[in-house]
């Protein structure tokens, strides 16, 4: 599809050729596969709307006080909240934040990412990189207030945060993770 398409370009503008570069080229390939399972692929429908949601950024009062819509996790383990920070919709996620019930910023996707890696490896094919830069770094700065301890989770390939915000190039976020 044309969006699939748009997402494969996005990445390659991104973040540029990592082949050469060692540990990079792992992350960067589970970040490509993952990243073209979102919403705006055909098999959006087994998303919760929570998740097309977040994906978009579109506040929705009602979706944003209903705790168990966005504590569902889509067909890969990710909850609405990991795929706002993957996105960099810094007002969505500060919603969801101050929500009645806070979500649980540990939970972990089916390869043990948080919330905390999605933002770090953010990207919008919609915004300019200074833009992602600067939402991700007040998204990180929202979750470090409520957790601290979030900097130090690992994903089930050992990847921190702070590791992965250096790899995808996200300096100013990988020096707020320090």
């Amino acid at each position: 599809s044309c969006a699939t398409l748009q997402t494969r370009v996005s990445f390659r503008l991104t973040f540029g050729s990592i082949d050469s570069v060692g540990g990079k080229a792992e992350v960067f390939q589970e970040v490509r596969e993952r990243r073209i399972s979102g919403p705006d692929v055909p098999e959006k429908l087994m998303f919760p709307d929570a998740h097309r949601l977040a994906w978009d950024g579109r506040i929705s009062k009602v979706m944003m006080r209903d705790p168990l819509d966005h504590q569902a996790k889509d067909p890969y383990g990710r909850t609405a909240l990991m795929m706002a920070c993957y996105r960099g919709h810094f007002l969505w996620v500060q919603e969801r934040l101050k929500g009645e019930v806070p979500p649980d910023l540990k939970a972990e996707d089916d390869e043990g990412w948080t919330a905390l890696h999605w933002c770090a490896a953010a990207t919008n094919s919609e915004a300019s990189q200074q833009q992602i830069e600067d939402a991700i770094v007040l998204i990180a700065e929202s979750m470090l207030e409520k957790d601290r301890a979030l900097v130090n989770l690992t994903n089930l390939s050992g990847q921190t945060p702070r590791g992965l915000a250096g790899a995808s190039g996200h300096h100013s976020l990988a020096r707020t993770l320090q």
